[in-house]
């Protein structure tokens, strides 16, 4: 599925969002057992996928905020990590 043009939301109902004493942040979905541990992009991409936000939006955010990040591969990248999300039952679009 191709999500370029979709707008994404957190599903926070499946989402148990936890910082350890590192500020290491990491994300489960208890119904599936899936747990994603968040670098800052990724953190930030879960920050952004507010139901009022782009995909195309998102990936520009992220490319100006990580500066020296390439669009091309941003985009690559942050399409699988939201398609795992997605497949985790913590982010629809």
């Amino acid at each position: 599925m191709n999500i370029s043009g979709a707008t994404l939301t957190k599903r926070s109902r499946y989402a148990v969002i936890n910082v350890d004493s590192g500020g290491v942040l990491s994300v489960n979905n208890p119904v599936t057992g899936r747990v994603f541990v968040l670098n800052d992009v990724g953190r930030r991409v879960l920050e952004l996928s507010d139901g009022a936000t782009p995909f195309s939006d998102i990936v520009n955010r992220v490319c100006t905020e990580f500066y020296g990040a390439q669009r091309e591969q941003v985009q690559e990248e942050i399409e699988e990590f939201l398609k795992a999300c997605n497949g985790a039952q913590l982010i629809e679009y």
